[in-house]
């Protein structure tokens, strides 16, 4: 199964930290949708098989699709970029929750 530790993974990979200073400067879902869909153009990318993970990933004009081997079974997950968009933000959150409880326990000490 496909699960969203594994999108997030792949979205991590690359181009991770243009597209989050670009979203902290741009609030528009349609420039973002753009801008996401620019930066990652046409192609795809092989990752190589580790357990439990994505092994390739292909975008065009649509959005991005995702794949994952087991053995005989194949995985596939299309999203469309703005679901691609909304899972990128939703990984900035949880980094920013992440660091926000990170700094507090930090104070703590």
């Amino acid at each position: 199964m496909i699960t969203n530790e594994n999108i997030d993974e792949v979205l991590k990979e690359r181009y991770f930290e243009k597209i989050k200073i670009f979203f902290e400067k741009n609030g528009s879902e349609k420039a973002r949708i753009e801008y996401v869909k620019k930066i990652y153009g046409i192609g795809g990318c092989g990752r190589g098989s580790k357990v439990d993970s994505i092994e390739q990933y292909h975008y065009d004009l649509k959005g991005m699709k995702f794949i994952k081997n087991f053995s005989k079974n194949k995985e596939t997950l299309k999203m469309s970029w703005n679901k691609v968009v909304r899972r990128i933000e939703e990984i900035i959150k949880k980094e920013s929750e992440l660091q926000t409880i990170n700094f507090k326990q930090l104070k703590l000490f």
